[in-house]
């Protein structure tokens, strides 16, 4: 009978983590075909003069990170917790850690980018600029979220796990 809820319950995990990235992936893909994205990159002069595309588009953004820092990372850690009965395994904790952290320096970049728009603050812009380098750890967080992922689908479609 324990076997049986241990089963259920990585099922029920499973399940978050897919519906988590799917989520992720659904509104990134959003934010890439509704707004220009490249707008981000602009140096302080050109993003002063396109602020209200800027605006919109970095508005929009303050929720991606929250769903790929940190919805995805709660869903795979309590994943791996019920995949290992315990601490979930190495690679799913740098996942997690990295997702995060790159979602944090995201969020950074853009709250300085809409301060620096409000402000017209080049200042704030190059800041922007040097926070958005490292933020690209996030990137390492979600290629490792593919392999979490397929760990998901994988668990989902184990004949091991009970219907």
């Amino acid at each position: 009978m324990a076997l049986r809820t241990a089963q259920s319950d990585l099922r029920r995990r499973a399940w978050w983590v897919v519906a988590a990235f799917a989520a992720g992936l659904a509104y990134g893909l959003f934010l890439l075909f509704a707004f220009d994205v490249g707008v981000q990159n602009l140096d302080a002069a050109e993003l002063f003069e396109r602020s209200d595309d800027a605006r919109a588009l970095l508005i929009g953004d303050l929720v991606f990170p929250f769903l790929y820092g940190l919805v995805f990372p709660i869903a795979a850690w309590r994943f791996g917790q019920a995949l290992t009965g315990g601490r979930p395994p190495a690679l799913i904790i740098i996942a997690v850690v990295a997702a995060t952290v790159g979602a944090v320096l995201d969020l950074a970049e853009n709250i300085l980018l809409l301060v620096a728009i409000a402000n017209e603050s080049a200042g704030l812009v190059d800041a922007a600029h040097i926070v958005a380098f490292p933020k690209l750890i996030g990137v390492v967080g979600n290629l490792l979220a593919v392999v979490i992922l397929i760990q998901a689908v994988i668990s989902l479609r184990s004949k091991a796990v009970a219907t």
